[in-house]
């Protein structure tokens, strides 16, 4: 039997559904593109952003340092200056550092196994 945990966390059986698809938080576009206006980035950074191929938490996580290590402000700061825009606002630079942390930080916590947790959706699991 295959249970189902919705986002109440309520178990609601599902005897003939041989599998659920996931999608996690690090994999959706939507959020990504959401978290962006949350954190205020300007208009024109969320499109070089999205314009560089960066659709996703997931995909953003490695695109500067590696989750989990320290992001130093300098080599920050030169990335974006190379890679986004080089004329960027100290307030840009900013949310963009913030918003690469949180990605790193999900990401982390997807590979730890803890991701299930943070689900958009449902997620689905076999029965003890």
């Amino acid at each position: 039997r295959i249970f189902m945990k919705t986002r109440l966390w309520q178990d609601i059986q599902l005897p003939h559904i041989p599998f659920c698809i996931m999608s996690t938080l690090a994999d959706s576009e939507a959020q990504f593109a959401q978290r962006m206006k949350d954190l205020k980035v300007s208009e024109s950074m969320q499109k070089k952003i999205l314009d560089a191929g960066f659709t996703s938490f997931g995909v953003l996580a490695y695109a500067h340092g590696q989750p989990g290590q320290s992001i130093v402000d300098s080599t920050f700061e030169a990335w974006v200056s190379s890679n986004l825009d080089s004329a960027a606002s100290f307030a840009d630079v900013s949310c963009v550092k913030r918003f690469l942390f949180e990605s790193q930080t999900l990401s982390l916590s997807v590979i730890k196994g803890t991701g299930n947790r943070i689900v958009i959706g449902v997620i689905c699991e076999k029965a003890p």
